[in-house]
């Protein structure tokens, strides 16, 4: 019985009901929480968090955002503020500005555009 695990951390290591630690659900909740981080800065009037190729990794996290009026943000305040609310892997590896993003009729943002734009 798989519900049935005992205390011993091998055991749960080698579980069948282990999550797996790379599943887009996995990889969702990431982008979800840099960007709620990356909200809390007053210069950011929107962003996205989408993944680009990366020879290493295979993908890394880039921010793309939209600065409030009269503001500016560069990448070095963005992965500090990032780095003090966040785990170091969950830092993103590049910022872009945009003027906007992308959205689509209901107001989603279209990141399957942006990523296709930025590749």
């Amino acid at each position: 019985m798989f519900w049935n695990w005992t205390s011993n951390t091998r055991d749960w290591a080698h579980s069948p009901c282990r999550p797996n630690l790379t599943s887009p659900t996995t990889v969702l909740n990431v982008a979800l929480r840099m960007k709620r981080v990356v909200y809390q800065m007053p210069q950011v009037r929107e962003a996205a968090v989408i993944g680009l190729p990366d020879e290493k990794w295979g993908e890394r996290p880039v921010v793309v955002a939209a600065l409030n009026a009269g503001h500016s943000l560069d990448y070095e305040t963005l992965a500090k503020h990032c780095r003090a609310h966040l785990a170091g892997f969950k830092v993103p590896k590049q910022l872009i500005l945009r003027e906007q993003l992308p959205r689509n009729p209901s107001g989603k943002v279209l990141k399957r555009l942006l990523r296709d734009e930025l590749k």
